[in-house]
């Protein structure tokens, strides 16, 4: 607005007129404010030349400004935070602009906020923005800050964001209980699969049975062995349920063989009986004693086990 203040020292009536606009005035004839206005739409425009034209009965004079319009940007309103699934299309509304200029067309520009290409798209008037589709590839930057971008004809622009929160998809383990396995097996492989493909990590709570070697279980001992298998998950997958599967190592059996040449002369005493074992043990751990068939006469007799663990 302009001000200006017109003062007489008569009683004159004084009229204030604009080239452009409008002028008001308050106060008495002889002095009082006077103020300019003027309705305008959104610019660019001007700089325009205002001539103020002020007379009276006596005189006229004139004052002279100028102005501008300035352009004023789109004001966007961001819709609420959204959701959705990785590797899955959806749709995300996309809020609202206002704009006090004709400035059709307006361009739109998207930033998903994952490094993918900007969605875009043109509005022809001012309200609602166009919902468009997007698909996340991985989850890792959840939530993703999306920005909305609007600019008028005349290259003004405004923005607002929102987050979207993307889900990973879940994944289960398939893992079977190893059977039939025995003390010096060499080491296997579990043989657990996720059904995203990604691959399975194993750990022992029976470390005293078994151990997890290079990805495969290595048995030390008989008895349970308690083997856990996990998938941590990535990007794209949740991390799934551990599955844990308890198998028993069997006992190893011991082949003992009688050493040959064993002999003693008629009318003497059994000597001890030796013998070897495949499992290359201590004597020691052995109790009790291998026997011979029945009979004191010369010959051949055939050595059992007898009484010998």
């Amino acid at each position: 607005e302009l001000g200006r203040r017109i003062e007489s020292a008569m009683s004159d009536v004084v009229t204030l007129s604009a080239s452009v606009g409008t002028v008001t005035k308050s106060g008495t004839n002889a002095s009082g404010t006077w103020s300019w206005s003027l309705g305008t739409s959104d610019g660019p425009a001007g700089p325009t030349t205002v001539t103020i034209t002020a007379n009276d009965t006596h005189t006229t004079r004139t004052a002279t400004f100028s102005y501008s319009v300035t352009n004023v940007a789109p004001a966007v309103s961001a819709p609420a935070d959204q959701s959705a699934t990785v590797n899955a299309s959806q749709s995300f509304t996309l809020g609202s602009f206002g704009d006090p200029g004709a400035d059709s067309p307006w361009a739109v520009d998207v930033d998903w906020g994952d490094g993918s290409a900007h969605g875009s798209g043109s509005v022809g008037a001012a309200g609602a923005i166009a919902a468009q589709s997007h698909t996340y590839a991985t989850a890792a930057g959840s939530p993703y800050t999306v920005t909305v971008k609007v600019t008028d004809k005349d290259g003004a622009s405004g923005s607002q964001t929102f987050k979207v929160n993307v889900s990973k998809l879940s994944q289960s383990i398939a893992f079977g209980a190893p059977t039939g396995k025995t003390y010096g097996d060499g080491d296997f492989d579990p043989g657990a699969t996720a059904s995203s493909g990604l691959g399975v990590s194993y750990s022992s709570s029976t470390s005293s049975v078994c151990t997890i070697a290079s990805g495969k279980i290595h048995i030390i001992g008989a008895g349970l062995c308690s083997v856990t298998a996990s998938q941590a998950g990535n990007g794209v997958y949740a991390a799934a349920s551990d599955v844990t599967q308890t198998f028993t190592v069997a006992q190893k059996g011991v082949t003992v063989t009688a050493a040959a040449g064993q002999s003693k002369v008629y009318g003497d005493a059994d000597p001890a009986l030796a013998f070897t074992n495949d499992a290359g043990l201590a004597a020691g751990v052995f109790s009790g004693a291998l026997s011979r068939a029945a009979g004191e006469n010369v010959g051949t007799y055939a050595i059992n086990i007898g009484t010998l663990s």
